[in-house]
């Protein structure tokens, strides 16, 4: 069992534009922290050319010295590829595909590309008949199927992550795409706590309902009424029942806590978060 961080980390002191110098910087006190991996995530699609060859060199070397690992890297600058019909039906460029999987397959021990779905958006008097729905939906299936195979040719995998209010419509949703695209064995869920507990879902059920797909986390907590990023344990969360279902479902992946705070409650929030976590796990 490993202990992460989300790119929450770095989006809270940093900012959403954080550069491969913070990313890099902040692996030696990661590890003095006392967690194992991080998560990188690209915010903008210009921040794709930021990582070039001279800054995996840089981030390779400081993880191995560390023996650090990046447990996913979140593909956040494709969250508009799934807000409105229009997006949809444009889809993602095939190249802009392969620049995300070329720099995924180069990272540190990263195995998992994470794929957010925000809130899907609709004009003013627009309405979708029962044909227009089924068309927009395959649209989408047509995308979720390129990515998924540019992916796999490369090993490795891809996570959904919904966020309330998501085209893809909560752990069913989920399910039922999955299903449309037969099951492909690197397809998968990334558990962000938060989102599901925002999103009205029996948290400690996802496990069990993902049925071995659920393949990263993004552990926070909230109330059930804001979709916020909290320590764990600062919620409604049942983390007793929501740990155990991750252990008894055979989850074997990284643990990472997604906190959103101030830049100067980082540390000690990440720091809490990661004690009543183990304290969870012990329980």
């Amino acid at each position: 069992m490993t202990i992460g961080v989300s790119p929450a980390y770095f989006l809270s002191k940093f900012g959403e534009h954080f550069t491969v110098d913070d990313v890099v910087g902040e692996v030696p006190l990661l590890k003095e922290m006392g967690f194992s991996n991080l998560q990188l995530e690209i915010t903008h699609l210009e921040h794709l050319d930021d990582w070039d060859a001279s800054a995996l060199l840089n981030l390779r070397s400081v993880c191995e010295e560390h023996r650090m690992t990046v447990s996913q890297l979140v593909a956040h600058f494709w969250i508009g590829a799934f807000a409105d019909r229009r997006a949809i039906e444009v889809g993602i460029d095939d190249h802009q595909i392969a620049r995300c999987v070329a720099l995924a397959e180069n990272l540190p021990g990263c195995e998992i590309i994470t794929v957010p779905f925000g809130k899907f958006c609709m004009a003013w008097g627009e309405f979708f008949s029962f044909e227009s729905y089924h068309s927009l939906e395959r649209n989408l299936l047509h995308t979720m199927k390129k990515m998924c195979t540019a992916a796999g040719e490369k090993g490795l995998a891809l996570a959904m992550e919904l966020q309330p209010g998501a085209v893809i419509a909560g752990i069913s949703g989920a399910l039922r795409i999955m299903e449309m695209m037969d099951f492909p064995a690197n397809l998968g869920y990334n558990f962000d706590t938060g989102h599901a507990n925002a999103m009205r879902e029996i948290v400690e059920l996802v496990p069990s309902r993902m049925d071995g797909r659920l393949i990263g986390t993004h552990l926070c907590d909230n109330d059930g009424a804001v979709n916020l990023s909290l320590a764990v344990g600062a919620g409604s969360i049942d983390w007793t029942k929501t740990i155990a279902a991750l252990e008894g479902c055979g989850y074997h992946g990284s643990y990472d806590l997604e906190i959103m705070c101030p830049p100067e409650e980082v540390e000690r929030q990440y720091l809490e978060g990661k004690r009543n976590l183990m304290q969870f796990m012990n329980t």
